[in-house]
């Protein structure tokens, strides 16, 4: 039996492959901007997560609120928010921020009391220390 398209199976899987990876690394490119000078911007739903990466201290505490206000555990794991330490390199290149997901602005978040989303608050926000993690009304 042959089949109708003329399309192997193994080229079948080729195509479906290769067009997940593009599909899939179009829409991270269009949710992280780089703003320059170590300012990194996350696109959430209805505005931006911003990150600066030259104030955080990278103490981790926005993944961690990330990942309670949602999962209710603190599990680095789990996060949206990812920050990285790279101890061989010097300031201010040694942070990095990437985002996981699509940033949904802590709105209807579980295992958090807060009225999140555009006008509400943001579990990473709230938490950061250096006042690195802010957010941005609107699109960037």
């Amino acid at each position: 039996m042959s089949p109708k398209s003329g399309l192997s199976r193994r080229s079948f899987l080729k195509l479906g492959g290769a067009m997940t990876v593009a599909v899939g690394l179009g829409d991270a490119l269009t949710r992280v901007t780089q703003l320059g000078d170590g300012v990194i911007a996350f696109a959430g739903c209805q505005g931006s997560i911003v990150v600066d990466t030259t104030k955080c201290a990278g103490c981790m505490s926005c993944m961690l609120a990330c990942s309670l206000v949602h999962y209710g555990e603190e599990d680095l794991s789990l996060s949206n928010i990812r920050i990285g330490q790279e101890c061989f390199v010097g300031y201010p290149d040694d942070i990095s921020a990437r985002v996981r997901g699509r940033c949904d602005l802590c709105t209807n978040t579980p295992y958090w009391d807060e009225q999140g989303g555009a006008d509400g608050k943001h579990g990473c926000v709230e938490v950061c220390p250096m006042r690195a993690v802010t957010y941005e009304q609107g699109g960037m």
